[in-house]
């Protein structure tokens, strides 16, 4: 299964949280994801692999050196992170202890992002976060998810093409076509919406 997710670049300062690793450059403190470790128990029992992932929320937070979408200045200047949210259902593994593999399928990953060689999982049950530099560039790459079950057993494949596209101005300028740009202006606006009546 393929899902086509095109999403507008964030304007909020990247998530800053007392887990995950810090850069002492920028002093800044990002979440990622953890360690999936296999149970032995579920090896020797278990040998049904979990249901293709179910995709989320896609998040894409940037947050550039000044000069470019912005003059503010913060810690986390340069730094950006993209959070895929997926969720998998397996006979004996529960949702909260699954385990995802991320490989890269096309394209090429944002300066500064690498991808886990091994499962993870995501941290607090929420989103897979993969951190990169930024740069104010265009985004495009897709990924391949797969879950793993406590046993380690791998299911099916689901593919997560990431798009984000940046003008000559340095600032996020719309998708592919007309239909795709209409799209984020309608998710932008639904967000500034719902920020509004939670204020």
């Amino acid at each position: 299964m393929k899902r086509h997710i095109l999403f507008a670049a964030g304007v909020a300062a990247l998530i800053l949280t007392g887990v995950g690793s810090i850069d002492a450059a920028h002093a800044c403190s990002t979440i990622s994801y953890l360690e999936h470790d296999l149970d032995a128990d579920e090896q020797a029992a278990d040998s049904t692999e979990p249901s293709a992932p179910q995709l989320g929320e896609l998040e894409i937070v940037r947050r550039p050196e000044p000069g470019g979408c912005s003059n503010m200045s913060t810690s986390c200047d340069g730094s950006g992170a993209i959070g895929i949210g997926v969720q998998a259902q397996d006979d004996r593994t529960g949702v909260n202890e699954m385990g995802y593999t991320i490989r890269l399928v096309d394209g090429s990953l944002p300066e500064g992002m690498s991808l886990p060689n091994e499962p993870v999982r995501p941290y607090n049950g929420d989103l897979l976060w993969l951190n990169f530099s930024d740069r104010d560039q265009s985004i495009g790459f897709t990924v391949a998810v797969r879950a793993v079950d406590l046993a380690g057993n791998e299911g099916p494949a689901m593919e997560v093409d990431v798009y984000d596209d940046v003008g000559g101005g340095g600032c996020s300028s719309g998708g592919r076509d007309r239909a795709s740009w209409l799209l984020l202006v309608g998710a932008t606006l639904l967000l500034m919406r719902r920020r509004r009546a939670l204020a």
